[in-house]
C-alpha cells in the first residue's frame, strides 16, 4: 500500500486533474491539426504564455496570432502525436507536465517529420483546467527523404556547444 499523502478526496482530485491534463494535451493536438483557433482559445488561460527557445508570446491574442501565422505559412494537413505525458507537479487546481510529440506533415511538397518536447503548466479558472503556459522545443524537423540522422547530429552538436 502507498504511503499516505493526503485524504482520499484529495488523492482523487489530483487523479482527476491528471486525466484533465491528458485530455487537454489531446485537445491541443486536435486543435492544431484542425487549424482551429477557437479550439485553441478555449483551452488557454487569458494570460497564457507560449514560448519557444528565444521567443515568447503573452496573452490569448498574441498566442493566437502565433498559431494563425504558423498555419498560414503551412496550411497542409498535419498530425501531432502526443506521448509520455508525465506529471511534474499535480494539485487539484494546478499542474505541470512534460510530454513528447511527433509531428508529420508536408512542407513544399515533401513529407516532413519532426519531434520534440512540451513543458506545460495548467491552472483552473472558474472550475475549468486550462493551459497557463506552453513551451516547446523542436528536436528534429526534416523531410522523410533526407532522414533525421543529420538533424540529430546537428542537434547534438548544438547542445554540446
Amino acid at each position: 500500500m502507498a504511503a499516505d499523502d493526503g485524504n482520499l478526496a484529495d488523492r482523487i482530485a489530483r487523479l482527476e486533474t491528471a486525466e484533465e491534463v491528458r485530455a487537454l494535451c489531446a485537445a491541443y493536438a486536435d486543435a492544431c491539426d484542425a487549424n482551429d483557433l477557437e479550439a485553441v482559445r478555449a483551452i488557454m488561460a487569458p494570460d497564457v504564455v507560449l514560448s519557444v527557445p528565444g521567443q515568447e508570446w503573452s496573452g490569448t491574442e498574441e498566442v493566437l496570432e502565433f498559431y494563425r501565422a504558423s498555419w498560414a505559412a503551412n496550411s497542409n494537413p498535419s498530425r501531432h502525436f502526443m506521448t509520455n505525458v508525465a506529471m511534474r507537479s499535480l494539485e487539484p487546481d494546478r499542474a505541470e507536465a512534460t510530454s513528447s510529440f511527433l509531428y508529420v506533415s508536408t512542407i513544399d511538397g515533401r513529407s516532413t517529420i519532426g519531434w520534440g518536447a512540451y513543458r506545460d503548466t495548467f491552472t483552473r479558472i472558474d472550475g475549468v483546467l486550462v493551459f497557463r503556459s506552453k513551451h516547446f522545443d523542436m528536436d528534429v524537423m526534416t523531410s522523410v527523404e533526407e532522414g533525421w540522422a543529420e538533424g540529430l547530429a546537428s542537434l547534438a552538436a548544438a547542445r554540446s556547444s
